[in-house]
């Protein structure tokens, strides 16, 4: 019996990259857009680095963040933009050009346009297709100079031996925690370990949880845990001491809490 092929999704959140290139194929730039009333249209350039054609579909998506600070996307018509169904031949480029419909917001609104890979009718080719699916970030803003991030650590704790921060976005523009690292200290305040968190968007008044993968060993060796996110070149720093409780199993050596 052949196989039935299928589909797979692939999202993209683009983050940082003025322009970027994905699977060798399709590359997009800008890979952020933000409009104001200065600049109330944009354009969005896809190329496709692939030997064959490619279609995607344009829609565009209101993007807002709940209470434990998950994405959420709505369809809306907040968004002007065209074309809907974007075909490029090999090597071939095209621009999706995209505005704002309607009333200029009073405070600033976060949006996605999404493309999305077409799948291709392959017969002869059964099994798993990936399908790609970019979303590009657009912020509509009352003006540039009337808004601003700011960033605020809410809480640092230990979770089943990983660093959970809580970022609270306490100002009116979205902002980006470009690097968010986790510093075990022992109790002369010397680092035992260091640790990364993925970089994310946090939308105004939006507050999101970054989590640093560690193990219960090194949990259970530190005394505090120190949380450190950098946003637009400025550090935030909170700390909180290790609770062993929550450390999760592990065989690591004893520890003893600083009174």
């Amino acid at each position: 019996m052949p196989m039935r092929r299928s589909v797979a999704s692939v999202a993209f959140g683009l983050v940082l990259l003025p322009g970027l290139a994905l699977a060798g194929s399709l590359s997009i730039y800008p890979i952020r857009v933000t409009l104001d009333p200065g600049v109330k249209t944009a354009s969005v350039k896809v190329v496709n680095g692939a030997g064959e054609k490619v279609a995607l579909q344009v829609e565009a998506m209101a993007w807002s963040q709940d209470a434990e600070g998950k994405d959420r996307y709505e369809a809306t018509s907040d968004l002007a933009f065209q074309p809907k169904i974007l075909t490029l031949d090999a090597k071939e480029s095209r621009v999706v050009r995209l505005g704002f419909h309607g009333a200029w917001p009073a405070r600033e609104q976060s949006y996605r346009l999404y493309l999305r890979e077409l799948p291709r009718a392959h017969a002869d080719q059964p099994g798993l297709q990936i399908s790609l699916r970019l979303g590009v970030p657009v912020f509509v803003v009352p003006s540039k100079k009337s808004v601003k991030s700011e960033a605020r650590i809410d809480s640092v704790e230990m979770v089943s031996g990983q660093v959970v921060a809580q970022v609270r976005n306490v100002g009116g523009a979205h902002l980006v925690v470009d690097k968010l690292a986790a510093r075990g200290l022992d109790e002369a305040g010397r680092e035992l370990w260091s640790k990364p968190a993925r970089s994310w968007y946090v939308l105004p008044g939006a507050l999101r949880s970054f989590t640093a993968e560690t193990t219960p060993a090194e949990c259970l060796q530190a005394t505090k845990v120190e949380v450190t996110a950098t946003v637009g070149g400025t550090a935030v720093v909170a700390s909180a001491m290790v609770d062993r409780a929550r450390c999760g199993s592990s065989q690591g050596p004893p520890h003893t809490a600083k009174p």
